[in-house]
């Protein structure tokens, strides 16, 4: 079994591609507060930038087989 938590970004990102959930979930559990902040400095609300951010993620799933990553 792959400890997800060990793999690097690009490595998420493969599996990602090939529709590893497992995979996806980490790369949201390692990016989603980041990006939610990030955000939070353009948009200044702080539930806007949640929404935001995961409907950007949920599109990044959705359409994961479709770009080079």
């Amino acid at each position: 079994m792959v400890a997800y938590s060990t793999l690097s970004d690009q490595e998420l990102l493969l599996l990602l591609k090939d529709g590893d959930h497992a995979a996806f979930n980490e790369v949201h559990h390692r990016h989603y507060a980041t990006l939610v902040r990030y955000a939070y400095h353009i948009i200044d609300d702080k539930e806007a930038c949640g929404d935001l951010v995961q409907d950007v993620l949920v599109w990044f799933w959705e359409h994961r087989g479709q770009h080079q990553m």
